[in-house]
């Protein structure tokens, strides 16, 4: 189960803050240089926008040779709706294309790096499969076959876990807050990562099965028709038997087949 802040800052003898903003205007905020976002869902925009603003905040009030930088990873989903992450990004390029030319070799233009937490692309069986399909081998990508299953009815079926399993009532945007939110985003990215930009979403069918005691969306079937022809057909569930925190514990199924002319 999800362990309790209070029993978190124990364990990793951390300071508590009720807020962002308190944190920001402690001795620790003076002093942090970066900051994992990995809240629910539904409040990542809110808090990488204050962060990404302090980064600012440092650059424009410094010297801009000797600043603290503020780094951002953020966890995935990066935000509940799309146009909450294109504001992300017009603030990451605004800051950085505004101060790249006085500092000239810094990361993000001098306010900090902005990362999204897709682990699995960077992983060395990524590169191999980016370059296989770079290289042409392939031809052009005509379909992608993909499956995500992971053990995790304990957090989308479980009443308890408020607000990792029902959506954000102020966001009228996001549709559920299960298994596609948590875990095929990792899917999505791969796959992007991998096949390049030329996949463009034309057309999307999907279906979904709900919790019935959270609501919580634990299965899917969707398929995505690119508007150069290519078919995508992606699915996933959270109904795999088993705990990741179990003894022995179970992980997660991946299988990806891509396939070119």
């Amino acid at each position: 189960k999800l362990e309790t802040l209070s029993s978190l800052a124990k364990k990793y003898r951390a300071n508590i803050y009720p807020s962002v903003d308190e944190l920001l205007k402690s001795q620790d905020g003076h002093e942090m240089d970066g900051a994992i976002i990995c809240t629910p869902h539904s409040t990542h925009f809110n808090i990488a926008v204050q962060l990404i603003q302090e980064g600012k905040r440092r650059f424009d009030e410094s010297s801009q040779a000797g600043h603290r930088p503020m780094n951002i990873l953020i966890e995935k989903p990066i935000t509940t709706n799309v146009g909450q992450a294109r504001e992300l990004h017009r603030l990451i390029l605004e800051r950085s294309e505004a101060e790249k030319c006085a500092s000239a070799g810094l990361i993000g233009g001098g306010v900090g790096c902005f990362q999204i937490n897709h682990s699995a692309n960077f992983r060395p069986q990524a590169k191999a499969a980016r370059e296989i399909v770079e290289s042409g081998k392939l031809g052009e990508i005509q379909h992608v076959s993909a499956s995500f299953s992971s053990p995790l009815s304990w957090i989308f079926d479980d009443p308890a876990m408020v607000p990792w399993n029902e959506p954000d009532p102020k966001d009228s945007e996001m549709l559920g807050n299960g298994f596609a939110w948590g875990q095929q985003s990792h899917l999505v990215s791969w796959i992007y990562h991998v096949v390049g930009k030329d996949l463009e979403p034309d057309r999307v069918f999907c279906g979904m099965t709900h919790s019935e005691k959270t609501g919580a969306d634990v299965s899917h079937s969707s398929t995505v028709l690119c508007k150069n022809g290519a078919v995508l057909s992606l699915s996933g569930t959270s109904l795999l038997p088993g705990n990741a925190h179990s003894d022995p514990p179970v992980g997660k199924r991946v299988e990806i087949k891509i396939y070119g002319s």
